[in-house]
């Protein structure tokens, strides 16, 4: 259930791991809104069950990943 779900950052650089990724969903850089933060939550929250590490893991990788998208030149 949600409410048991701990709360996780979104930021830019998570939503440009995420649109790397190709999830399918469209990840604003900005400007969430409540249902586009519950999808964050359900799909880190999944991925971090399936691959039996903690949610928190799972966000890290997706900020280190989004900060060396923004670094890598164009």
């Amino acid at each position: 259930p949600t409410g048991a779900w701990r709360p996780l950052i979104l930021d830019r650089f998570v939503a440009l791991a995420l649109r790397a990724a190709g999830t399918g969903d469209k990840w604003p850089t900005s400007g969430w809104k409540t249902p586009c933060y519950g999808r964050y939550l359900s799909l880190v929250h999944e991925h971090a069950r399936r691959e039996g590490v903690l949610p928190d893991q799972i966000e890290a990788a997706l900020f280190a990943h989004g900060k060396q998208l923004v670094r890598r030149p164009r």
